[in-house]
């Protein structure tokens, strides 16, 4: 079985913008990051890269200490899917979720769960029968 690493390892979520930034933090250091087009199944594929990531550095989701993610301006769909992603993630680990700044800075404390500030309200209108 793994070992369970010593270091603070924090994943940062940044869907906000076209490239959405996932990255891997130890303490303050960058372990590693990735860049991917947000454009297009975004939803299908965050959880693969972060696993990728993760795996380039002989990591695990398991090995993560916390999460963290921009929660906006930004992106309606971006936003959503990061946040989304952040809260189950961090739920389902057990571990702490923070907000975080545009670059991964932490901005608020330990959350249950986080939510997305967008540019504008959502153009949600009744369906039409």
């Amino acid at each position: 079985m793994k070992e369970k690493s010593a270091s603070n390892l924090n994943l940062f979520l940044n869907t906000a913008d076209d490239k959405s930034i996932i990255r891997i933090f130890s303490d303050s250091k960058i372990l590693a990051e990735k860049k991917i087009q947000s454009k297009s199944e975004l939803s299908e594929k965050l959880l693969v890269e972060i696993e990728r990531l993760l795996k380039s550095k002989k990591l695990i989701f398991f090995d993560l200490s916390s999460v963290s993610v921009f929660v906006g301006p930004g992106s309606y769909t971006g936003l959503r899917i990061g946040v989304t992603v952040a809260n189950f993630l961090a739920w389902s680990l057990g571990i702490p979720l923070f907000s975080a700044d545009k670059k991964g800075k932490i901005i608020s404390g330990i959350k249950k769960f986080v939510l997305p500030k967008y540019l504008h309200k959502p153009k949600i209108t009744k369906s039409k029968k």
